[in-house]
């Protein structure tokens, strides 16, 4: 395996031969780009079936001025704080597309109207995959117009069964998520699982649910109900984290709000503000479910300075008696936990028997803390599962589109609305190594192989009748359609045998002296121990047949959760 190669399959595909990775991009090699233009023409099939029309799209270097919120994304790094460009799911060519539709769809009877590109684009932080960390994707990306909101669900289940049926020929073992809050606009994703993949999935083994960590949502617990206490301050020297003050207070730490202090900023805002968020101690605060309530686009810690302006006191704060100029948003968990220990702004103080709604209020009341493992599930109270995945699709619902409007069949103006769809080639490519491997290299399904046939010759120069009989086969199946990769080099049969397993070509065709002494090929299945003799005079028919035959698809499933 390469040296500080990422994983066992993508070892492969740079030992192999197929692309190289350096500074965050793949470079595809002509091996890697024979598989590439096999995953695309798949998916201009789906996309045909799917009744898309492709088209080639210049970048746009602006941010998308999107009617809708952005999702945010927590890097790796830790708090996110970037660009609404680099911060959203929406797709880069929106406002291309934005504008040909400005110019172009002019009635009801143009609609829908679904286009798609192929476009290298810099991968945003929730798309550079672990653990290679690419800065740069090939993705196909389109886009779904239709005259009414309604539509839209449509067209994302259209989009999920197109990306399920490529995938699931591809023997991707594919699953789905939500990618953002739960509302009328929630991203969803197609992720593939990998022990080194970086994205988090909470799932229920027992129904359909799934969502991104960042966005999960679960069944909460409903504290016991109990009196109504009264405030209480009680010294705590020196005591500023909710694991010193459960253990000095000797209380669970579900008994203890934490309070959190940030600086956002919205697109309607341009002035950054602050914004206390109150979880339970238990509980951990979800960055991303903050800022989408917020629908911030920037979002970072807020400095010890500007938690003091406002009357807290840093270490010892909590909503109690704050001055003016913060935005307080309460977990939804809150309001339902009675009595519990919080900061009293003072140094050195907390308060016993805080109350929600007595003793202090909110701006929003939410859900804002992440699921866990084992957490029941929003919907049957399963225990929801943990996984890592890398992302392979995103797809979601752009809602109306700002100034862009066509004539309806009753001659007056109505909102276009949009759908999009991103596929991500690489991750798919690299899922598809991870999936299909042995010790000894890859395994190519026949509809992707770069190649059908490998076709070895044994003996080099000491048996010219091999190699005549060999260059012979090879433009005999290249004639009949079949693609071949001819290995006719002078080198030892362990050498030939061993390239071959690694570059993972479904078939194996071998001619030495001993098979053309019968006048017959050996032939040898990808993956499988037995190989079997072929007469020459059946190669031209039995190669094609068999080929066929393993490159049927599968019967069409429909696409479920």
């Amino acid at each position: 395996m390469p040296a500080n190669s990422p994983s066992i399959g993508q070892g492969l595909l740079i030992r192999a031969g197929y692309l190289r990775f350096w500074e965050g991009k793949i470079a595809y090699l002509p091996l890697g780009q024979r598989v590439l233009t096999a995953l695309q023409r798949l998916l201009d099939e789906e996309m045909n079936h799917l009744g898309a029309q492709q088209v080639t799209l210049p970048l746009s270097v602006t941010p998308n001025p999107l009617s809708v919120a952005p999702i945010p994304w927590k890097t790796l790094e830790g708090i996110w704080d970037s660009t609404e460009s680099e911060t959203s799911l929406a797709p880069t060519h929106f406002r291309t597309i934005q504008t040909l539709a400005q110019r172009d769809l002019q009635t009801y009877r143009q609609l829908p109207c679904t286009l798609y590109t192929y476009t290298h684009l810099a991968a945003a932080p929730w798309e550079r995959l672990a653990p290679l960390r690419l800065t740069q994707a090939l993705v196909l990306e389109s886009f779904a117009l239709t005259g009414a909101s309604s539509a839209l669900e449509g067209v994302q289940r259209r989009y999920l069964q197109a990306a399920w049926n490529v995938l699931h020929r591809l023997g991707i073992p594919v699953r789905w998520a939500q990618a953002g809050p739960p509302d009328s606009l929630t991203p969803q994703m197609l992720w593939v699982p990998h022990p080194q993949g970086d994205l988090a999935i909470l799932s229920c083994p027992q129904g359909d649910y799934a969502a991104l960590e960042a966005f999960a949502t679960y069944a909460k617990p409903e504290p016991i109900p109990e009196p109504l206490l009264p405030l209480e301050p009680i010294p705590t020297p020196g005591v500023q984290t909710i694991r010193d003050l459960a253990g000095f207070l000797n209380l669970p730490e579900a008994r203890l709000a934490k309070a959190v202090f940030y600086l956002a900023q919205t697109k309607e805002e341009a002035e950054e503000f602050l914004v206390l968020a109150l979880v339970r101690g238990d509980r951990t605060l979800s960055e991303a479910k903050l800022a989408a309530a917020l629908g911030a686009h920037r979002l970072r810690p807020a400095s010890p300075e500007a938690i003091t302006a406002i009357g807290a006191v840093p270490g010892y704060a909590s909503p109690i008696g704050l001055k003016e100029g913060v935005r307080i948003l309460v977990d939804d968990l809150i309001p339902h936990s009675p009595n519990l220990v919080a900061g009293a702004n003072r140094p050195d103080t907390h308060m016993r028997h805080v109350n929600f709604g007595r003793d202090f209020s909110a701006d929003q009341v939410t859900d804002l803390t992440l699921a866990q493992d084992g957490d029941p599930c929003p919907h049957c109270r399963a225990p929801l599962e943990r996984h890592m995945g890398l992302p392979v699709a995103w797809l979601g619902a752009l809602g109306a589109l700002e100034t862009v409007t066509f004539l309806e069949e009753d001659g007056q103006p109505h909102p276009l609305y949009g759908g999009y769809f991103r596929l991500n080639l690489e991750a798919v490519l690299l899922a598809l190594a991870e999936q299909h491997h042995d010790p000894q290299g890859l395994k190519w399904p026949v509809i992707l192989a770069p190649f059908a046939v490998h076709l070895i010759a044994l003996g080099g120069r000491k048996a010219p009748r091999v190699i005549e009989e060999a260059e012979r086969l090879y433009g005999l199946l290249q004639a009949a359609g079949v693609s071949v990769l001819y290995d006719d080099r002078d080198t030892s049969p362990g050498v030939k045998f061993n390239d071959a397993d690694l570059i993972g070509l479904p078939l194996r065709l071998t001619l030495s002296p001993r098979t053309l002494e019968t006048a017959a090929v050996e032939a040898k299945w990808r993956g499988e121990a037995e190989s079997q003799i072929i007469p020459l005079a059946e190669v031209l028919e039995w190669v094609p047949r068999r080929l066929a035959e393993r490159s049927t698809p599968p019967r069409r499933r429909e696409f479920t959760a």
